[in-house]
């Protein structure tokens, strides 16, 4: 059986997952779909900033590492740059013991790979 953890890392953007249409249709959920394939434009944010607040100022590496940023070209291609937004976003309210008020500390959360090129 799936947890909630399980399920709301599944619908990040580095996944790609089929939607049961039967469910879809039963409970008259709106989606949307391409295909079978559920659009990750539209669930990706709200389940990034979900489990963010789910596990809001708990401290868990575990779920903060289920945030991470692309660190190569190549998959930073693949992911809107508003969602690297929202994936700092989320591991910060994870991580909330961290956060400072600082200009060194936002610099700190970019991503080394935009860092080296700013």
């Amino acid at each position: 059986m799936q947890t909630q953890l399980d399920t709301a890392v599944h619908w990040l953007p580095q996944c790609t997952h089929t939607y049961d249409q039967t469910f879809h249709s039963v409970t008259g959920i709106q989606v949307v779909l391409e295909g079978k394939l559920v659009n990750l434009d539209v669930t990706s944010p709200a389940a990034t900033l979900a489990l963010g607040l789910m596990f809001l100022r708990t401290n868990d590496a575990a779920i903060a590492a289920a945030f991470s940023l692309p660190d190569t070209h190549f998959a930073l291609d693949y992911v809107r740059p508003d969602f690297v937004m929202l994936r700092i976003l989320a591991r910060s309210l994870v991580m909330q013991d961290g956060v400072q008020a600082s200009q060194a500390w936002v610099e700190a959360q970019m991503p080394p790979l935009i860092k080296a090129s700013v």
